[in-house]
Order: C-alpha cells, then sequence, then structure tokens
C-alpha cells in the first residue's frame, strides 16, 4: 500500500516537474530543484524490481546521473533539457526491445495475459515503431522549447506533450479495436 502511494506521488511530482521548475526557479537556484529531481529519481530507482526494472534501470540511471550533473552545475539549462532527455530515454527502452524483442507493446501485452493472435506481433511491432517516431519528434520540439519563454517551454513540456502523448494513445486504441474487429484477437 505505502509503495503504491509512493509511486503515485512520484508519478505526480513527474508530471508536475515542467511546473516546478517554472515556478521554483523564480524563488530556488536551478540545483535546489535538481536535488528535489535527484530525490524522486533515487527512490522511483529503489522501488523498480523484477521485470520492470530490467525496462527502467538504465534510464532511470542515466536520468539520476544527468540530475547530479544539474545539482553540481546549477545550471538552469539542463532542468529545461532533462524533457529531452526523458523522451530520449523513452526512445531507447522502445526501440531497444525491437532489436531485442519481442517489442515493447508485446511484453506489455503478454504481462496483462493477453491472448495474442499470430497477426498481434508486427501489429505490435508497428506500434512499437510508432511510438519511437513519437519520441523522436517530442524530443526535438522539447529541444526547441528550450531557445523559447520558460512560460513557452512550461506549456509545451507540462500540457502539450502530454495531450500529444494521450492523443496518440487513443488514436492506438481506436486502431487496435479495428484490428481486433478485423483478426478476432490481437
Amino acid at each position: 500500500m505505502l509503495a503504491g502511494l509512493t509511486r503515485l506521488a512520484l508519478g505526480l511530482l513527474t508530471l508536475a516537474y515542467p511546473f516546478v521548475v517554472y515556478f521554483g526557479l523564480s524563488r530556488f537556484q536551478p540545483s535546489i530543484i535538481a536535488l528535489l529531481l535527484v530525490a524522486v529519481l533515487a527512490v522511483r530507482l529503489g522501488l523498480a524490481s523484477g521485470t520492470e526494472r530490467t525496462w527502467v534501470f538504465w534510464p532511470l540511471l542515466v536520468l539520476l546521473s544527468y540530475s547530479i550533473a544539474a545539482v553540481i552545475t546549477g545550471s538552469q539549462l539542463m532542468l529545461l533539457i532533462y524533457p529531452v532527455l526523458v523522451s530520449l530515454c523513452f526512445l531507447s527502452i522502445f526501440a531497444w526491445t525491437l532489436f531485442r524483442p519481442p517489442s515493447l507493446i508485446e511484453r506489455i501485452v503478454r504481462a496483462r495475459g493477453e491472448q495474442i493472435s499470430e497477426f498481434g506481433p508486427p501489429y505490435m511491432r508497428t506500434v512499437t515503431i510508432v511510438w519511437c517516431g513519437f519520441f523522436i519528434a517530442n524530443a526535438i520540439v522539447a529541444a526547441y522549447t528550450v531557445t523559447l519563454s520558460l512560460s513557452a517551454w512550461t506549456l509545451y513540456n507540462g500540457l502539450l506533450s502530454y495531450l500529444a502523448i494521450g492523443t496518440l494513445g487513443c488514436i492506438e486504441l481506436v486502431c487496435r479495436r479495428a484490428y481486433k474487429r478485423k483478426h478476432g484477437v490481437i
């Protein structure tokens, strides 16, 4: 129960990161905000277990190391680049499974215990490729926002990118249902 609440709190803090940066920079040094990020990532890394740990260990370690460097340097720019690095870490997780099958989407479906037909793996591989493309595009846009105002950076990284993720997720859900109707099961 406590671990579940801790995960929820960490998830909410992670989602709120752009707003923490936006409001925090007017009150604190960048290194203080980065220190909060280090704490969140360290706890998140400590909570990872089992199969999840194999998927997230290295990306979390990269993000943690980057955040420690941001504490040491006190760089505001490093705080702003962090969402770019997050997208690249997600990209690495999805892309890694394309070279070490099954694809990430197939792994998630199998972990849920869902039935998979012969048509499923190619579809799920395609969905994994689409997510890779999304994370490349998201990293590029997030990098561009670093050159804009802090308000524009916060708007994109704290709202628009999440809406884009949700939109892609909804589109995939509609496509998956159509695919299931056509082939029976995925």
